[in-house]
């Protein structure tokens, strides 16, 4: 399967679960009718974002009347890390973020995924693929 022309390794969406307080509290201010929407707001902007992994690029699609589409080269990727809250770990779910040389999106998370392991490692063993292939070293100057 093919993302932007690449070849994709690896696509996910965040789980509803990561909603759950949010619905919790709605659903006992139900009766006020803002809450209700506020709910619906939630479980739609959770559906309609994506995580994916490309050969070259990391995207994160989200949006539910205007397509934000925001993509980090994979060569940019200088860290990696999985979190696993409580509340997560009953359901089997971790956040995994990643540090980038990438001016405008220096962080980028993947919020309540399963796998999240796994999902590190697709990622770390095809940036190390691609810094030998473009011959990139990161070097960083600290004070």
């Amino acid at each position: 399967m093919a993302v932007f022309g690449e070849e994709l390794l690896w696509a996910g969406k965040p789980s509803q679960v990561s909603n759950l307080g949010i619905y919790v509290l709605c659903f006992f201010g139900c009766w006020l009718i803002v809450p209700v929407f506020f709910a619906l707001w939630k479980y739609t902007d959770t559906y309609y974002t994506e995580y994916k992994v490309s050969t070259e690029r990391v995207f994160i699609i989200s949006g539910i009347f205007t397509k934000r589409v925001e993509e980090v080269e994979l060569y940019r990727v200088k860290d990696y890390s999985i979190q696993q809250p409580f509340f997560l770990r009953l359901f089997f779910l971790y956040n995994v973020t990643m540090n980038t040389s990438d001016n405008t999106r220096p962080i980028l998370v993947f919020h309540a995924i399963g796998d999240g392991e796994g999902v590190r490692n697709t990622i770390r063993n095809r940036v190390e693929v691609l810094r030998g292939e473009k011959n990139i070293r990161e070097v960083d100057f600290k004070s």
